[in-house]
């Protein structure tokens, strides 16, 4: 159970640093736009830096939580292949202790959600119609039996 919540918060905060992160990054032109004085050089370029900081440190370690905690999940689950649940492993300690702030190292991220969900719904696509309409046929009538009176 505590590996969704870890899935849960990674996924939260890598959210959250993305939204700082852009919002660090327009900061300057939010000021050029509104402001009445002249924008200071300092914050002109200490807010651009302070963006790409969060996005390219901080925000992929939270990518690299999610992906480990996702492929846990997916290995024990049995929802993915167990060879993307190892690669997920390599994706999520290469995201975890990449030193190097390249911008491309930011795509690996999006790029492993898009496998995982080409994976996720070729999987969905492959389950019997009628085995999904009479589970839920069962769940919907264990529902109904369970309701007090």
């Amino acid at each position: 159970m505590l590996i969704f919540n870890v899935q849960l918060v990674a996924g939260t905060l890598y959210v959250a640093m993305l939204f700082a992160s852009a919002a660090a990054g327009s900061v300057l032109a939010f000021s050029v736009e509104f402001a009445d004085g002249p924008v200071d050089d300092i914050v002109a370029h200490e807010f651009p830096v302070f963006g790409s900081a969060l996005i390219l440190v901080f925000a992929l370690r939270m990518a690299a939580m999610f992906v480990l905690a996702m492929s846990a999940i997916g290995r024990s689950s049995g929802v993915v292949p167990r060879w993307f649940a190892w690669s997920g492993y390599v994706v999520g300690v290469f995201l975890l202790l990449t030193a190097s702030l390249q911008p491309w190292f930011v795509l690996v991220f999006p790029a492993w959600l898009l496998a995982l969900s080409a994976i996720l719904l070729g999987g969905a696509r492959r389950i019997d119609p009628d085995l999904m309409l009479a589970q839920r046929r069962a769940a919907r009538v264990l529902v109904v039996r369970t309701a007090p009176d």
